[in-house]
């Protein structure tokens, strides 16, 4: 599995006047400074605040905003493009060394937005197993907690990731699962009733998996 790194962009216009410098802060969903990514498995987010480079057309009443940029973490640099919804993901190597890096975005007019703190990757085993805490009965549309638990001598030092999956396919979390000191936290709902009890299931890079108790969802 490669690991992604995601930049949300916020694009506030275009024009031939001056741009002003765009910021780029770096965050982990569920975590606190400073960051620590596994090796081989790093997703991390960020923002990027300030305008894009781009053309106005006032003859034909077009606007084209520019959306190459370069992205440098350490001494790599990494092609990629900011889409539609404001966001960036480019992903990286599963060898990417071990280390605390700088990262920079280069626009396509040369301005640089610099990341607040360094993407810094760790060698941080992964756990023997993960358990889920049990799971209730609940109905459609109601929002639920679901705790999943690293296990094993090195499980409150893990902070990767796993994928989470439910066995009807129908719930409506995220898929990537962050741990904080060997614990990941979710809220969950269904958007239909099931007709038999579903079960979550997580997976993690190594393919170890764990899956929760059988539970209903009534409508």
């Amino acid at each position: 599995m490669k690991a992604l790194l995601l930049i949300a962009g916020l694009l506030l216009g275009c024009g031939s006047t001056p741009l002003g410098e765009p910021t780029l802060t770096l965050f982990k969903y569920g975590a606190q400074l400073p960051y620590k990514f596994i090796q081989g498995d790093a997703t991390i987010s960020g923002d990027v605040r300030g305008p894009l480079p781009g053309r106005v057309d006032f003859n034909a009443g077009t606007a084209r905003v520019d959306t190459a940029a370069t992205l440098n973490i350490g001494e790599r640099a990494f092609p990629a493009s900011i889409g539609s919804q404001h966001t960036l993901g480019v992903v990286l190597p599963d060898d990417f060394p071990l280390g605390s890096f700088p990262v920079a975005l280069v626009l396509a007019d040369g301005r640089v937005a610099k990341a607040d703190q360094p993407f810094e990757v760790t060698a941080t085993p992964y756990p023997d197993a993960y358990a889920f805490d049990p799971i209730g009965d609940h109905k459609v549309s109601e929002s639920f907690s679901v705790v999943i638990r690293a296990i094993g001598p090195s499980a409150a030092l893990f902070d990767g990731e796993v994928r989470m999956t439910a066995s009807d396919g129908s719930f409506a979390s995220g898929t990537l699962q962050s741990f904080k000191a060997g614990v990941a936290k979710d809220q969950v709902s269904w958007f239909a009733p099931t007709t038999a009890p579903v079960t979550l299931t997580v997976t993690d890079r190594l393919g170890r998996s764990a899956t929760s108790n059988p539970f209903n969802i009534a409508p």
